[in-house]
């Protein structure tokens, strides 16, 4: 990643190399940082914090902001999730899943003591001070963004928790598309979806949906009808400068990393400079963003094929085969459930090392052959473009029967994980 540019790279490793500069070039980030973040705002309708009563309210749902925010900038799990995953009655089949959010603080279990929790006060804190930053006044950053906090509070009140939610049958609830109106008539579910697979995907009415927290999405309507867009607004557009917090200038960086020391107890610590305190930020950026590329170059240049790939089949031969002593040794299984354990313990599809299409000269020119950025385009535009290229890939698998040998994480991210309903281990 280091490399100089040259003119036999390929257009992915130019990509790679590229954005590796981009984030280690930290005098452009301090220099463009707040103004393409200004920029963006502007874009979504205008931040109403940093506006004041000049801001404007769009004169459309808040359905279809919430789709237009997730459109321009690829973040989802604000109000509510929307995802193209495996049907769990045929995993051969792709399914719209409508799902409770992500929560800003990431845990649900602080929001539920209320407005004095510590770690909820820290939290607002952050909002507060971030808006200030971008150029909010104090004033209004205190009374909008405690506005906003006691919204997501609301929500959170309705969701579920993680106990719960890992029970898979009662996540399945399925609807047709047409049905979504009746059953849940004060929130515009059909015309979100559509707004997001608009020129991507045509979504019919008889299109499958599932929703895996009825419960959520039939409470928050009533919070959803009585909260003005502002306040909407306001709370939308701060998750999309959280989601994006590792992309802005230092000063606007230090609330975050404050934040995080706060909840993990090393507040201690001085906020440090952002690579001297992680130097391998920008390599775990780029391998985040640009996965494929990234982890085609480590399997050239440091990845011993032939030793390494027959290891990692030893290691998963001996897993499989320990997998079934065990499950055939258990005494709480009855009989029935542990021949049908051990079949499935025996097609446990593995993948190690690295997915195949990797060195497909096809493969990488259609997805890796992104138009190159120039010095002008800011860090985050920058990023924006690659995420959005990313989230319309995941949305056109729609309709299409799901591809087994597709990968979601590239091989230089070091994880190991067992999807149930793909019966897969990678």
């Amino acid at each position: 990643l280091q490399a100089p540019l040259t003119q036999n790279d390929r257009p992915w490793d130019r990509l790679a190399k590229q954005y590796y500069q981009k984030c280690v070039d930290e005098e452009d980030l301090e220099a463009t940082g707040v103004e393409s973040v200004q920029k963006l705002l502007q874009q979504l309708g205008g931040w109403p914090v940093l506006e004041s009563y000049e801001w404007k309210a769009w004169n459309h749902s808040w359905e279809r902001q919430l789709a237009h925010v997730m459109n321009r900038t690829g973040v989802n799990a604000m109000i509510l999730e929307l995802a193209v995953s495996h049907d769990p009655l045929n995993s051969s089949k792709s399914i719209i899943e409508i799902d409770q959010p992500k929560w800003g603080v990431g845990s649900r279990w602080p929001y539920l003591a209320g407005i004095h929790d510590p770690i909820i006060q820290n939290y607002t804190s952050l909002m507060i001070q971030t808006a200030m930053n971008i150029g909010a006044d104090r004033a209004n950053a205190e009374y909008d963004m405690r506005q906003a906090i006691e919204f997501e509070l609301r929500l959170v009140n309705f969701s579920a928790d993680e106990m719960t939610r890992r029970d898979p049958e009662r996540s399945n609830n399925r609807y047709q598309l047409w049905q979504l109106h009746d059953v849940y008539p004060h929130i515009d579910l059909v015309g979100y979806i559509k707004t997001v697979f608009d020129g991507l995907e045509n979504v019919s009415p008889n299109d499958t949906i599932i929703i895996r927290e009825p419960e959520y999405f039939r409470r928050m309507q009533k919070v959803m009808r009585r909260s003005s867009k502002r306040v909407i607004a306001n709370y939308m557009l701060w998750r999309v400068i959280q989601g994006y917090s590792p992309f802005l200038p230092r000063l606007m960086r230090e609330p975050f990393y404050a934040f995080k020391a706060n909840q993990t107890g090393m507040s201690s610590i001085p906020v440090p400079d952002r690579y001297k305190f992680s130097p391998n930020l920008p390599v775990i950026l780029t391998i985040v963003m640009i996965d494929m590329p990234v982890g085609r170059m480590y399997v050239e240049n440091y990845f011993d094929q032939t030793r390494a790939m027959r290891k990692m089949n030893d290691l998963t031969k001996h897993f499989k085969n320990e997998l079934i002593k065990q499950l055939e040794a258990v005494d709480w299984m009855d009989e029935g459930t542990r021949k049908r354990a051990i079949l499935k313990a025996e097609h446990i599809n593995y993948k190690s090392g690295f997915p195949s299409y990797l060195f497909n000269e096809t493969y990488m020119m259609d997805n890796w052959q992104l138009p190159e950025t120039s010095k002008l385009e800011p860090l985050l535009e920058f990023t924006i473009r690659i995420k959005l290229v990313r989230v319309a890939e995941e949305l056109m698998r729609l309709k299409k029967p799901v591809d087994r040998s597709l990968w979601f994480q590239g091989p230089a991210q070091v994880d190991a994980y067992y999807a149930p309903n793909l019966n897969e281990m990678s």
